[in-house]
């Protein structure tokens, strides 16, 4: 059995789900950093034989690749050891946070990516690390590519003011949920 493989990016809020869940358990994997458009044939090669677009974070396993944050969790937690993350009797709360997080991370992404195509600073952050930073900053219009890319893979198209109601209608949500602060953990123990 060889060791699974998260392809994710170091700026994605999905890859940090899987990678804490992934550690949570005690999960041994490798991490293969994505390079938005130029990694996606890679990503596509590895994504193939699941019924949803290739995106990160991915999990590469024996048994085939899993994608979904959410998915790479339950299965961390099918395989892994320590305190579980997804009790039976919690599955319906469970459901209804994660929809909650991904509107509300679909909706940051979108105005993230918008603020990015505006700023020469952010376009220099967003390339990867390990390049140096001349390089980096010459790289504006490959970012601007880039980002026209990931806003037509994902669909985003709508104005920014919906993105931004969505993201704060539904943090007021979660702050309301958390008792603002007074609460822990939204389910489950510990609320």
């Amino acid at each position: 059995m060889s060791t699974p493989t998260l392809i994710g990016e170091y700026f994605s809020p999905w890859t940090e789900k899987a990678r804490w869940a992934l550690d949570h358990h005690g999960v041994a994997y490798r991490y293969h950093e994505h390079v938005p458009l130029l990694g996606e044939p890679l990503l596509r090669w590895a994504a193939r034989g699941t019924k949803v677009r290739a995106s990160v974070p991915l999990l590469t396993t024996d048994s085939g690749p899993i994608p979904d944050s959410l998915a790479i969790a339950r299965h961390a937690e099918r395989i892994g050891h320590g305190e579980p993350l997804f009790p039976t009797y919690l599955q319906d709360e469970i459901a209804t946070w994660n929809a909650r997080s991904e509107r509300a991370l679909a909706a940051a992404r979108a105005r993230y990516l918008e603020r990015v195509l505006r700023s020469p600073d952010a376009k220099t952050e967003l390339q990867p690390p390990f390049l140096p930073l001349a390089v980096r900053r010459a790289a504006g219009p490959a970012t601007d590519l880039a980002i026209r890319f990931l806003r037509g893979k994902y669909r985003v198209d709508a104005s920014p003011a919906l993105h931004e109601a969505t993201l704060v209608a539904e943090l007021e949500v979660l702050r309301d949920a958390l008792g603002a602060g007074k609460k822990k953990h939204l389910v489950g123990a510990g609320q």
